[in-house]
């Protein structure tokens, strides 16, 4: 079912929390057959053919017509017949998410907000030295997930295989607290990426653009 929905700027964000079965998605595409033998060709376990179609469902709810989306080889999403408009795609557990802008290129993450358990930190936390260096200072868990999501939308936007998440990209100071705000993420050679979060209650969202 759509999550959530928003347009600012330019920019058309859209969240579907996947809670239909494979073929109730199916069911909700004019042309199903030609998702289907696509997502079952390119895939075999039945939850990425799900989510793979749960993709085409949010976006033919967003666009209100059924467009082909094609992979360039370092697997950023595009559409082939239409130039000009810009596509950025994130998934994590249940949820799938979708920006689409005819002004700005965009990249866009989610991740799944892992539970707290009462001894151990959290997967992020025990991963976060291999992408978080010296000069980044953030402390809570969730901060950390919205560092590395932020990571993962400026690598959506860069489209740049050698981005290197812990030495080429900055994130700077945030009140980790607020709900939902923004931050900067600098690169290697000191631009800047305005990040807008989102924090909701199973998952981070993450969202970053430039004027194509």
């Amino acid at each position: 079912m759509l999550y959530y929905d928003h347009q600012h700027q330019g920019i058309h964000v859209a969240i579907w929390h996947v809670t239909e079965s494979y073929e109730e998605l199916l069911g909700m595409l004019p042309d199903a057959d030609s998702v289907c033998n696509e997502a079952e060709t390119k895939f075999r376990s039945k939850s990425r053919i799900t989510e793979w179609t749960a993709v085409r469902v949010l976006l033919y709810t967003m666009l209100e017509r059924q467009v082909k989306i094609e992979y360039t080889e370092s697997g950023a999403p595009y559409f082939p017949s239409y130039e000009g408009m810009y596509i950025s795609i994130s998934h994590t557990k249940e949820y799938v998410a979708v920006a689409l802008s005819d002004k700005h290129k965009v990249g866009i993450d989610i991740e799944i907000i892992e539970k707290q358990k009462s001894e151990g930190n959290t997967r992020v936390e025990r991963v976060s030295s291999k992408f978080m260096n010296e000069n980044e200072h953030v402390n809570s868990m969730i901060g950390i997930l919205l560092a590395w999501s932020a990571k993962e939308s400026v690598y959506k936007l860069q489209n740049d295989n050698h981005l290197d998440f812990k030495n080429d990209l900055i994130v700077e100071s945030f009140d980790e607290s607020n709900k939902e705000g923004s931050f900067n993420v600098i690169d290697r050679i000191n631009k800047s990426y305005n990040i807008t979060y989102k924090v909701f209650d199973d998952f981070v969202f993450t969202l970053t653009s430039k004027e194509s």
